[in-house]
């Protein structure tokens, strides 16, 4: 396998509170968690790449992927820390999951993925 992929969907405006992520290609049945952060970074790590720098944050709690390698969380721009994102702001999003079958450090990353946001 390639690795996850990282996909973003539903509405960006904050006020319509209707964005969901979504991942492909992860580990079916592992535990991964959604991060975010204020800026991009390209830093090899762990058996991947980290693509989020800056202010980072968690999304908890940990997702187990799908038999199919897949997970997706609905985001709500009400609650912390997701309710401080400004309309305007750009945010950078990823997956950390566990990879035990790949060898190395057992855990990857998904692409990054860019998303700004508005009112």
């Amino acid at each position: 396998p390639d690795g996850a992929i990282i996909c973003g969907g539903g509405s960006v405006e904050l006020s319509d509170n209707a964005f969901t992520l979504s991942v492909t290609g992860a580990t079916p049945g592992d535990f991964g968690l959604y991060f975010y952060g204020t800026m991009p970074a390209s830093i090899p790590f762990a058996d991947g790449v980290l693509c989020v720098s800056g202010s980072v944050s968690r999304l908890p709690p940990p997702l187990v992927a799908d038999p199919s390698g897949s997970a997706s969380r609905a985001l709500d721009f009400t609650q912390p820390p997701l309710n401080g994102i400004p309309p305007g702001a750009t945010r950078y999003f990823q997956y950390w999951y566990r990879d035990p079958t790949a060898g190395g450090t057992g855990s990857n990353f998904s692409n990054g993925l860019k998303v700004t946001f508005h009112p």
